[in-house]
């Protein structure tokens, strides 16, 4: 992964010593199978909106996390604030993705405004997105990332997958839990990730989307698991 500008308003914002995917899943943040979705979604071109309600619930960790996925190749650009001007242009060196430490704006350093409507124009030119939001279930992700981007749903012609966080108090600890994970594929309908390994309608939402057969999708998505810790 190349990072292509000054990292800090993503790095240096994040809570603690970041965290892996597996050490996520042996927390119970998230199984085997959530992160082998999402690990299977982002190396196929989707981008990914972490969203939680209040702060510290853990969406930061998590984007942070995934971008353990991305490909090897990977270049990326870390947002800063609503007048960063955005001025890439994708080519052959890799894949390019913008870092949204948050979709908001409640900070200077969040992303709205100018700059926001700028990321979603470069969508449609390649560039995909790994960031964050305040939202407390997929369906209000959506209806979020549309108002603070100023963009219209109908407009949406790249895939995203939105994985919504909840924390909680158990006894003297927070536990946090991946509580809604949903796909919205281009020009389609938001659906349910949750359950995709029983219910096929997920499935057979991201074979549309990456033109790959129902059972070679779930194949792939079971060899991601094979390699993560249970």
């Amino acid at each position: 992964m190349q990072i292509l500008n000054e990292p800090w308003p993503w790095f240096g914002t994040l809570r603690g010593r970041p965290l892996s995917a597996a050490n996520l899943i042996s927390a119970g943040t998230l199984s085997a199978g959530a992160a082998s979705l999402l690990w299977w979604a982002i190396q196929h071109g989707a981008s990914v909106f972490v969203a939680a309600g209040p702060p510290g619930a853990g969406k930061s960790t998590l984007a942070n996390a995934l971008l353990e996925y991305l490909p090897e190749n990977a270049r990326v650009y870390v947002t800063s604030g609503p007048w960063d001007r955005i001025d890439l242009a994708p080519d052959d060196d890799g894949p390019l993705y913008l870092l949204v430490n948050e979709l908001s704006a409640h900070m200077p350093i969040y992303l709205y405004g100018p700059a926001a409507q700028q990321a979603f124009a470069l969508l449609n030119r390649g560039v995909r997105i790994i960031g964050t939001l305040h939202a407390r279930s997929a369906a209000e992700a959506l209806r979020v990332m549309c108002d603070e981007g100023d963009i219209a749903f109908e407009s949406l012609a790249t895939p995203f997958v939105f994985a919504v966080i909840a924390a909680s108090w158990q006894g003297p600890r927070i536990v946090r839990r991946l509580i809604d994970l949903a796909f919205l594929p281009p020009g389609g309908e938001l659906v349910s990730l949750d359950a995709a390994a029983a219910d096929p309608s997920g499935v057979q939402s991201l074979a549309r989307w990456s033109g790959i057969a129902v059972d070679e999708v779930q194949a792939e998505i079971a060899s991601r698991a094979a390699h993560l810790p249970v």
